[in-house]
């Protein structure tokens, strides 16, 4: 595992591929109370080996031109237009301790198999409002959020995790906790997954997913769409998702897709519906000793959240002529992990995606495909140090910008540079 931002993987992926494995993990017993696997203890009066675990870090950004996110990383779709007030507004200093987090895994024994929970939050809580800028005066009382909450028995996996066709241990390492474009897979989705173990370290996962869209409307609103009243669409099935997985001495590789359904529909007569899928694929070979090269790629068309860090739109809908379209997009990265010593390692990364938005359904939309987003770059290189194992701490350049379809070229394009250090201590 060698994702620094999501180092919650290293604890999280490692005990999910563990979990999906079905890998039963019992260890003996080193001393009284010792739990059934390394790190865990038996709780009281039980049979479930509970481990607690985690990380503490701290981020310190300077943004170099236009100030983005105050924490949570580099969104590609926080990047500031030039020729907006925010764009001129730059050399933005922070220093950030969100990221923090912190699990619970649980092991108990059962008639079915070994029963496997896992549970964890960090306090980016981007959505809400706990982290309004006014708390961070004098407080910083940052919010809690759920990242990952399953629950596993044998091959079935419930509750939410990372995306059925996410790229898992392949990807680029970056202090940045956005990640790259074209990972494959959204980050956290409740889902219900059968995973079947196949030889020669191949697998492939099957299973349902909560449905997320979005939308481009004629009715002023480029909107994320889920299951809440009032909405302008809704899906009436999950998405279906499936990733066949391998792992070898030369490394690791996966291919996967997902399919999903969306009924546009206004309250006022007009109902639609439209069909959406993605192919993502991945691979990390190992080159020179511990060194890696990492390659990815997405193709979507009404299914843009398999792009990961996404951009765009999955459909255009214009509710007064009736007409409507699925949206095509695509994203690749390229990486390479090279270790200087085995404490002392850098990783670069360049990543791409590019969104397809349309002006043929009619005037009344063509302001909101303007406001679209047309492509948009993430790229990183960095130094990370790890003087002990449960220490990770580094420097990173971070590079971003976007490009949107409005035509005034003086409003349609913007860039940021950061620099970021970090220091995160794992427990």
């Amino acid at each position: 595992m060698r994702k620094l931002k999501t180092t919650a993987r290293l604890g999280t992926l490692t005990a999910a591929v563990a979990l999906l494995a079905g890998v039963s993990g019992a260890y003996a017993q080193t001393a009284p109370g010792a739990g059934s696997y390394p790190g865990s203890f038996l709780v009281p009066g039980t049979n479930t080996s509970l481990k607690v675990g985690g990380y503490v870090k701290l981020d310190v950004t300077y943004d170099i031109n236009s100030i983005h996110a105050n924490n949570g990383g580099v969104s590609i779709t926080g990047v500031n237009l030039n020729g907006t007030l925010p764009h001129t507004q730059s050399h933005g200093f922070l220093v950030s301790a969100t990221e923090s987090r912190f699990n619970l895994e649980t092991r108990t024994p059962s008639a079915y198999g070994e029963i496997k929970t896992f549970i964890e939050g960090d306090f980016i809580n981007s959505s809400g409002t706990t982290n309004a800028a006014t708390l961070r005066v004098g407080t910083n009382s940052f919010g809690f959020r759920l990242r990952l909450a399953y629950a596993t028995v044998g091959p079935w996996l419930v509750g939410q995790q990372s995306g059925i066709t996410g790229g898992g241990s392949i990807g680029p390492e970056s202090l940045d906790f956005s990640g790259n474009l074209g990972g494959g897979g959204p980050t956290r989705v409740p889902q219900i997954r059968y995973t079947y173990l196949m030889p020669a370290g191949q697998s492939i996962a099957v299973g349902i997913e909560s449905p997320e869209s979005s939308l481009i409307e004629n009715t002023g609103n480029n909107t994320l769409l889920t299951q809440v009243a009032g909405s302008n669409g809704a899906s009436k099935i999950p998405t279906i998702a499936w990733d066949y997985r391998i792992g070898q001495p030369w490394g690791d590789a996966h291919l996967g897709s997902s399919m999903q359904v969306l009924t546009a529909q206004n309250g006022a007569g007009f109902k639609k519906s439209m069909f959406g899928y993605s192919i993502v694929g991945a691979t990390r070979i190992n080159t020179f000793g511990k060194d890696s090269v990492l390659l990815g790629a997405t193709y979507t068309e009404g299914d843009e959240r398999d792009l990961g860090n996404s951009i765009g739109e999955d459909f255009e809908v214009n509710f007064t002529n009736g007409r409507a379209k699925a949206l095509r997009s695509y994203a690749g990265f390229v990486g390479y992990l090279h270790y200087w010593t085995d404490t002392l390692r850098s990783s670069a990364t360049m990543s791409m995606v590019r969104a397809f938005a349309s002006h043929d359904l009619g005037a009344a939309i063509d302001a909101n495909v303007n406001a679209s987003n047309k492509w948009a770059m993430w790229h990183t290189a960095n130094i990370i140090w790890s003087p002990v194992p449960q220490v990770n701490t580094g420097l990173e350049l971070v590079y971003t910008s976007r490009k949107t379809y409005n035509p005034n070229q003086n409003l349609n394009f913007g860039e940021n540079f950061r620099i970021q250090a970090s220091t995160q201590v794992k427990f």
